[in-house]
């Protein structure tokens, strides 16, 4: 379903622009520490805030929505919403940009209690796919390293 201001493109089009947050998530892994890194991942997860808040929007606006609240209190209410096709980029789009903010808070959580990185990269890793068992996982083993003091 195109947004009005980007009518010329199809949902598979702007399905692409899921793809800001790969280099992100690259930066995340391999320097987490880079001020540049909280920069490009602040910004990429920005644009999917308000890629998302656009399709959400455009699909709830839309004359020919079906889409109903109350649809969101129910398994079968948000098995129909998600089979749905206009709602399959946003929602897409929604886990990218959770996805890549826990992914964040993880690492900026790891680098103050001097969390390897050598176990960080997987735990990110398995956050990009998989969102919430990488956050498992960090949260599993996170207790393991003490935070930072001002005096170290």
């Amino acid at each position: 379903m195109p947004i009005p201001l980007f009518s010329q493109f199809s949902d598979e089009q702007l399905f692409q622009l899921v793809n800001v947050v790969l280099p992100a998530w690259v930066l995340l892994i391999i320097s987490p520490k880079w001020k540049t890194t909280q920069a490009v991942v602040t910004l990429a997860a920005s644009l999917m805030c308000l890629l998302y808040a656009l399709l959400l929007a455009n699909t709830l606006l839309s004359p020919t929505s079906d889409i109903q609240i109350q649809d969101m209190f129910s398994y079968d209410g948000v098995a129909r919403l998600l089979s749905a096709k206009s709602t399959v980029l946003p929602a897409w789009v929604h886990f990218a940009a959770f996805d890549l903010w826990t992914g964040r808070w993880i690492a900026q959580d790891a680098m103050s209690r001097r969390f390897p990185r050598l176990l960080l990269a997987p735990l990110l890793l398995l956050s990009m796919m998989f969102g919430p068992v990488g956050l498992l996982g960090y949260l599993s083993l996170r207790g393991s390293w003490r935070i930072k003091t001002k005096h170290e």
